[in-house]
């Protein structure tokens, strides 16, 4: 299960160069964060609040989420995260870029992983040999360039290689 959290801070107490705030786990409920929000201040005559900073256990989660975004939106986000089983997936979608985040993890499955696959040779040689989409005979196999092949591939796929190996979005 990815985790999110949030350091809910006390906007009027930073103003004053103090910073009141605590860590908040989401999804949250109304109950937790109106205790939150007791215990840093944030009531009637200061109402204000705002995010310092952010911890996910996947990266590329936090990239997008603003210090004003609401506590509904991060609820939102943390609900459809805990639907995310593969978090090497999500991490490298997220590198691939294109989508919010949400878009990411609301499509996930239309993402494919090959985490055998590191580079362009890596994906010329899958795409010929290991996929069989071509019947090569082993006395050619030494005269073909997987990797402009692979290259190719890459320039007209939607896909990109990641810290995590290959990603492309079906």
């Amino acid at each position: 299960m990815v985790e999110l959290k949030g350091y809910l801070t006390n906007l009027k107490k930073y103003n004053e160069g103090k910073l009141i705030g605590e860590w908040v786990t989401f999804p949250i409920n109304e109950d937790e964060l109106e205790d939150i929000l007791n215990r840093l201040g944030i009531n009637n005559e200061c109402e204000e609040y705002f995010f310092t900073g952010y911890e996910c256990d996947v990266s590329g989660v936090c990239d997008g989420l603003e210090e004003h975004s609401s506590v509904e939106e991060l609820n939102e986000l943390a609900e459809a995260l805990e639907d995310v089983d593969d978090e090497d997936l999500l991490a490298a979608a997220l590198e691939l870029g294109g989508y919010s985040v949400m878009d990411i993890v609301e499509n996930i499955d239309d993402y494919s992983l090959r985490k055998d696959i590191l580079n362009d040779y890596d994906l010329g040689y899958d795409y010929v040999i290991e996929a069989g989409i071509m019947n090569v005979p082993d006395y050619l196999e030494n005269y073909i360039d997987y990797e402009a092949f692979g290259s190719d591939l890459r320039m007209n796929a939607y896909g990109a290689h990641t810290n995590y190996g290959w990603i492309e979005r079906l």
